[in-house]
C-alpha cells in the first residue's frame, strides 16, 4: 500500500501518493508539488511545512528552493556548481550548505 498525504491547495484538499512526488519547489507562500507524468500542483504551504511531512520517507532538502525524493535521483555532480539530476532530466541546484548532507545520501543510496 502506498503512503498518501492530503495537502491544502487554493480550492481543495489534494491527496497524492508520497512515491510519485519527484520534488517540491518553494514558491513563496505557495510550494509546488512535482509529480511523475508531468502532473504539478501548487499547494498553500511553506516548503518548511511539507519537509517536516515528508523528509522522514526518504524526501531530502537540497537548496532553499528544493525538496526532493531520493527514489528519484540519478546523478549528483559536484564539478563547478553542484547539481542533483532526477529522473526525467530534471536539474535542480544542491545549495553549498546541503554538499555534505547529499553526499553522506548518496553513499547510503548506493550501498
Amino acid at each position: 500500500m502506498h503512503k498518501r498525504i492530503v495537502i491544502p491547495s487554493n480550492s481543495c484538499n489534494i491527496v497524492l501518493n508520497m512515491n510519485e512526488i519527484i520534488y517540491c519547489e518553494a514558491l513563496g507562500n505557495y510550494s509546488k508539488i512535482v509529480c511523475v507524468n508531468n502532473k504539478e500542483s501548487l499547494v498553500t504551504k511553506y516548503l518548511k511545512d511539507l519537509e517536516a511531512l515528508l523528509v522522514d520517507n526518504g524526501f531530502v532538502r537540497i537548496h532553499r528552493k528544493y525538496l526532493v525524493n531520493c527514489n528519484f535521483i540519478s546523478e549528483f555532480a559536484l564539478n563547478g556548481k553542484p547539481y542533483l539530476k532526477l529522473n526525467g532530466n530534471i536539474k535542480l541546484p544542491v545549495s553549498k550548505q546541503k554538499v555534505s548532507v547529499v553526499s553522506i545520501l548518496i553513499k547510503e543510496l548506493i550501498g
